[in-house]
């Protein structure tokens, strides 16, 4: 494997951020955890990291993506649009448009990049599934 020093990878947790970037033909590598990341997803972020690659992250906004995120950081990735002001936009986005958001009902863990998360996430209540949210995730070409 060679990858440039310095090429930006985005990971997300839904493979259907995958298949809209292959749509949009998107010029950002994207690959998918599925969820929580196999042995062959940590091993291909580590011959990433490896190389020299600078690896993004995004997940859906609830308790288990959260914790997802927080594992992905201790591997070395860094959380990208995975802030509080980023889940309240979205939040607010959703209710615009008339969308009824599922409720999170588990306890969120610690969200060491972004602290506030946590709480906004706990408070607020509502689940904001990264698929919502292609278009800030794959902006068009």
């Amino acid at each position: 494997m060679h990858v440039e020093v310095g090429t930006t990878v985005l990971v997300t947790e839904n493979p259907r951020i995958v298949e809209a970037a292959a749509q949009r033909e998107s010029t950002i590598p994207v690959i998918t955890t599925n969820g929580n990341p196999s042995a062959a997803v940590r091993l291909l972020v580590d011959q990433l990291l490896h190389f020299g690659a600078h690896l993004l992250y995004h997940g859906d906004f609830d308790a288990p993506g959260l914790a997802i995120c927080a594992r992905m950081l201790q591997l070395g990735l860094q959380p990208w649009r995975m802030d509080t002001d980023d889940y309240e936009t979205a939040v607010k986005a959703a209710l615009a448009d008339g969308v009824e958001l599922p409720t999170e009902t588990r306890p969120v863990g610690p969200t060491p990049w972004d602290p506030p998360l946590q709480v906004a996430l706990t408070e607020t209540g509502r689940i904001v599934h990264e698929e919502r949210l292609l278009d800030d995730l794959l902006p068009a070409n």
